[in-house]
């Protein structure tokens, strides 16, 4: 199920790189490393991975700038970030810039495994979330039957063509209003009952 997915490996440690790399294929992914910082941006955008898995201490760059770099050019890239020096502060920092999970080496094979596991079903699940919004939003605006969607005030925040045609207003003008101003006042009588 996860093999389409290419795991970005961020380490400049090549013994490392080679662990990791070795029990991910093992695992069924396709892995790409780097074993520079500065070249992870390149990699990202030549293999778009669905995983980053980033070194903090590397010798070009820190990896929280890599981590930046990665998520703002391809935010949809979950990224783990592992480390050798136990620091809370920079868990925090790494998960508040947009890191996905936090790992501290020596790196133990099954919870990087369930790490790349739940950020590809993270990945996945944002994926499926766009495609429903898209759906739904087709639906919606293309349905014959005339829709609108009001706040908690009363004040429509969406409505489709076919609602602002059997009411006669532009899509403009629609979401300036309210369901009591365009309610005939005997049904606004009767949904009061």
């Amino acid at each position: 199920m996860y093999s389409d997915h290419k795991i970005l490996i961020v380490e400049d440690n090549a013994d490392h790189s080679k662990i990791l790399s070795e029990f991910l294929s093992e695992a069924g992914y396709f892995c790409i490393w780097v074993p520079e910082g500065k070249r992870a941006l390149t990699m990202v955008k030549k293999h778009k991975p669905t995983v980053a898995i980033i070194d903090l201490k590397l010798r070009d760059v820190n990896g929280m700038d890599v981590l930046k770099e990665i998520i703002d050019f391809s935010p949809e890239t979950q990224c783990i970030i592992l480390t050798g020096y136990s620091s809370h502060k920079a868990a925090i920092e790494a998960v508040n810039l947009g890191a996905f999970s936090y790992l501290q080496k020596p790196i133990i094979e099954a919870q990087v495994i369930v790490a790349v596991k739940r950020a590809i079903e993270k990945r996945i699940s944002i994926e499926d979330l766009k495609t429903s919004e898209v759906r739904f939003r087709n639906a919606f605006e293309h349905a014959v039957i005339g829709r609108g969607i009001a706040d908690l005030s009363g004040r429509f925040i969406k409505a489709n063509q076919a609602f602002c045609v059997m009411l006669g207003y532009t899509k403009e003008e629609m979401l300036q209003k309210t369901i009591v101003e365009v309610t005939h006042p005997d049904d606004l009588q009767e949904s009061l009952k």
